[in-house]
């Protein structure tokens, strides 16, 4: 049998210590788990657990309370991939959907779907030639209230669970250039009114979006696209051509419903 060299040993080792943590803050994500917890769990030295959970807590898979248990938790980018995963189907089918809109429209085109208090992105396409400058992660999270999308979902829902939301993520907008309650509530209202969502530098300097939704049989809206292009380039005159655009696309795509999406 061929020996693989040290320091490719040392690496898998490295690999399957910080799975059996994870495994372990899993098993123990409604209440937590301190670190001597994880030490005794996966039989790890104290110092040895820190540095693997450390690495982890940079990649956001597992998230450190510092301020108050002094507990880890499952992390954002854990919970964005098994989300992702989620909506495999969903996003494969909506790909081509997503592709006919940027090359109508020369903008880019983000897929987002309600997650609880969030919206989370499952798919983004970029035009060749789109400006540089914006964060196109997929599974990347926003609060809803947030984005041209979010405020397209918010306004077609009952004005009950809108407000339930937009309150329940109050204290989150101002880390979204100083946004508060009152202003997302403004941006639902004008969306009622004009049936799609409008946001201008809300997520990114010099950019304009503006977001539909995309419903199910019953006519609820299931999901959102965002077209997002720069304030130079989307005038109010090419603002409605894109407009018709998605609007000409999401009649042709059809009813989907994520309630049949794989668990």
């Amino acid at each position: 049998m061929t020996e693989l060299p040290a320091i490719q040993t040392k690496g898998a080792q490295s690999l399957h210590r910080a799975m059996q943590l994870l495994a372990a803050v899993g098993e123990h994500n409604v209440t937590g788990i301190r670190l001597t917890e994880l030490a005794q769990a996966t039989g790890l030295h104290v110092a040895t657990a820190h540095r693997l959970l450390s690495a982890l807590v940079r990649e956001q898979m597992v998230a450190f309370d510092v301020h108050y248990t002094k507990r880890y938790f499952l992390g954002l980018r854990l919970h964005s991939l098994v989300d992702l995963a989620r909506y495999s189907t969903v996003r494969a089918r909506l790909r081509d959907f997503l592709a006919a809109i940027v090359v109508e429209t020369g903008a880019i085109a983000y897929l987002y779907v309600p997650l609880l208090n969030d919206i989370i992105a499952l798919d983004v396409v970029e035009y060749p030639r789109a400006p540089r400058g914006l964060v196109s992660e997929i599974g990347r999270r926003l609060p809803m209230g947030v984005g041209a999308g979010s405020i397209a979902l918010l306004a077609a829902m009952p004005d009950g669970r809108a407000r339930a939301l937009v309150t329940a993520n109050a204290a989150r907008y101002d880390e979204y250039s100083g946004l508060t309650e009152t202003a997302v509530w403004r941006s639902i209202e004008d969306a009622r009114a004009t049936g799609y969502g409008f946001t201008l530098e809300q997520v990114a300097r010099g950019f304009i979006g503006v977001g539909l939704v995309i419903r199910n049989e019953r006519g609820e809206a299931e999901a959102a696209v965002t077209l997002v292009g720069t304030i130079k380039r989307m005038t109010p005159d090419h603002t409605e051509v894109c407009l018709a655009i998605v609007r000409r696309q999401v009649d042709a795509l059809g009813p989907i419903d994520l309630a049949t999406r794989p668990l």
